[in-house]
């Protein structure tokens, strides 16, 4: 997966621009910012594989274009670099100008940050054709590297939602220290609204954004095995990119984590176990998960499961452990020593912090479980109240 930032505050242009990126590489993410304060932003939290800018942007989302604009995103850049957890150089930039004398001016700005800069017009496509060279190249470099590097433990990190997957970080930190052979892919998709989260069509586009991903690794790895771990909303993205996925374009996938799960309860995953031939799968739940209870109550087609746990063991290969804390106590030395031993070995350390039930926490129970008939249930009666 290639991702581009396109940093245009004209639709029409950043369109086009799209559309012929879109034309050469299949397998891309495109995000679009239109001023220096977004694109900065984004830039703080996530790397992207190109960069292509306008020079006259906006400092602002709704302020009006500076001359200067894209030439304060390279010197943002440029400053922050060397400061740890500052902002993630995209390691290709390009400028795409309108104005020949813009571009001139700021000629040695260009080559001193290493930027190339083209002219963009609607009549002259000179500019595509330089684009579409460098693209090619990196591609070219990107597939050399891989053919020369072998992968032999490989493991897949997806965040949730309204958040920049900060713990995925912190997580290759430890992997580090743990074993160097270990390959970390953190699976990054932006910032993701609660909104998106709420609507099941909305959902798909990350879905099928995290499907690319997986079969852009299959296709440079063929022969690669993968596990997964995913907190929140990125269990989602993963159990659903599972059963849609093709076999043939599929990695091989041995173990997965999921923490924090969105997924319901009662989720069958016979089908994903049959299709994929997955050893394990292992689900660390939170007892006092707040931000599941919204999930279970008005997220369409979602649950709990990361807080109750999945019902069903799947012959063993499904495993439950529960913990007390909230939606992020799982990021920390202690859990991910856990998290290594099963992706090493499939082994899970047994961990249950649940207290016998009484009468109120059935109660309590079956109300948390049946929150979304009950607000269906409620609804209704307001509307027949209302209108009869």
């Amino acid at each position: 997966m290639i991702d581009f930032l396109v940093v245009e505050d004209n639709h029409s242009k950043y369109l086009a621009v799209k559309e012929f990126i879109e034309s050469v590489t299949h397998s891309s993410h495109i995000k679009n910012a239109i001023s220096v304060s977004s694109s900065t932003k984004l830039m703080r939290h996530s790397q992207y594989t190109f960069l292509i800018i306008d020079i006259n942007l906006p400092i602002l989302d709704d302020g009006r274009a500076d001359k200067n604009g894209g030439v304060k995103i390279l010197n943002w850049l440029k400053h922050n670099k060397k400061r740890k957890g500052a902002c993630k150089v995209p390691l290709n930039i390009i400028v795409l100008s309108e104005y020949d004398n813009l571009i001139n001016e700021y000629k040695d700005d260009f080559d001193n940050s290493r930027v190339f800069a083209y002219k963009y017009s609607e009549s002259d496509k000179a500019w595509q054709i330089e684009l579409k060279e460098i693209i090619e190249d990196h591609l070219l470099k990107m597939e050399s590297s891989i053919e020369k590097k072998k992968l032999n433990k490989v493991v897949f990190s997806v965040h949730g939602i309204n958040t920049y997957g900060e713990w995925q970080e912190r997580f290759s930190d430890f992997l580090k220290e743990k074993d160097e052979e270990i390959e970390h892919f953190p699976y990054k998709y932006s910032y993701y609204p609660v909104l998106s989260f709420l609507i099941p069509p909305l959902r798909k586009y990350e879905v099928n954004n995290f499907k690319k991903e997986l079969e852009f690794f299959t296709n440079k790895y063929p022969s690669t095995s993968i596990s997964i771990v995913g907190h929140s909303f990125g269990t989602y993205l993963i159990a659903q990119s599972l059963r849609e996925i093709e076999l043939s374009t599929s990695p091989k996938v041995e173990n997965i984590i999921l923490c924090g799960s969105v997924l319901k309860a009662d989720y069958n995953w016979t089908d994903i176990l049959t299709r994929h031939k997955i050893s394990k799968i292992l689900n660390d739940c939170a007892l006092n998960d707040g931000a599941l209870l919204l999930s279970q109550a008005v997220a369409i087609k979602l649950g709990m499961a990361g807080r109750v746990g999945f019902i069903g063991s799947y012959a063993g290969i499904v495993n439950n452990r529960y913990f007390n804390g909230g939606h992020s106590r799982f990021f920390e030395s202690t859990i991910f020593d856990d998290w290594y031993e099963f992706l090493n070995n499939s082994f899970e350390r047994k961990h249950d912090e649940r207290k016998s039930l009484t009468v109120c926490d059935s109660i309590i129970n079956s109300i948390i479980l049946y929150i979304p008939y009950i607000i269906l249930a409620a609804m209704i009666f307001g509307f027949y109240e209302l209108f009869f």
